[in-house]
């Protein structure tokens, strides 16, 4: 985490380093990432870096975290903006995260999804057994919920859970399925698309009661 003598600094200088940070991260990567250079383009010196910063990592650490922050505000937004339609909203999320969504990428977006990628970390949860991904996203599903449209009167909280797991890992396997293949890009997410017409229909239908 910064020091505190990084937070007294002006929101414009602390956005001057985030900036800097996020270009180089995403230019080089996290290990190859030059300090000299986010210095130079934040326009900061080294000495000042080394009393905000302990070193590279705890730099990167603090980005990653803004960045995780960012994407569930990302997914909740996507929630509202489909009005509390949650299937919906998830074929927009996928459809984005597959490079075919309407609206270009912002740097953070960017950023989180070289991160996600260098370090296998959308591999990692596409391998996360049925049932695990409810617990580790758990505050995510929960807020979720309570932005719901109808469908909510159709599907108790805990119900909800199972749900949101298999919504989960169906659709980051189904990323990482159109990362290694992308040729079957329109197969696999039409594939994806049935299982969430299947799941919408079996909670309006009483199914999870």
């Amino acid at each position: 985490m910064p020091s505190e003598r990084y937070f007294k600094l002006s929101d414009d200088k602390q956005q001057r380093i985030v900036e800097a940070s996020m270009d180089e991260f995403i230019e080089a990567g996290m290990h190859d990432a030059s300090i000299n250079k986010i210095i130079k383009d934040a326009d900061i010196s080294r000495g000042s870096f080394y009393t905000y910063f302990i070193d590279k990592t705890d730099l990167f650490e603090y980005i990653f975290g803004m960045l995780k922050k960012s994407a569930v505000r990302s997914i909740l937004d996507e929630v509202d903006n489909q009005n509390g339609d949650i299937f919906r909203a998830a074929r927009q999320l996928v459809m984005q995260g597959a490079g075919m969504a309407a609206r270009p990428k912002d740097k953070a977006t960017v950023l989180f999804d070289k991160i996600m990628q260098d370090f296998g970390i959308i591999a990692h949860i596409s391998e996360i057994p049925m049932g695990q991904a409810s617990t580790l996203f758990g505050d995510l599903l929960r807020e979720i919920y309570s932005r719901m449209d109808d469908l909510r009167n159709h599907i108790p909280e805990d119900q909800f859970y199972i749900v949101g797991d298999m919504m989960i890992v169906t659709s980051v396997k189904s990323l990482v399925a159109i990362r290694r293949n992308p040729e079957k890009k329109e197969l696999i997410l039409d594939m994806l698309f049935r299982q969430y017409d299947i799941m919408e229909k079996g909670i309006k239908e009483g199914a999870l009661k």
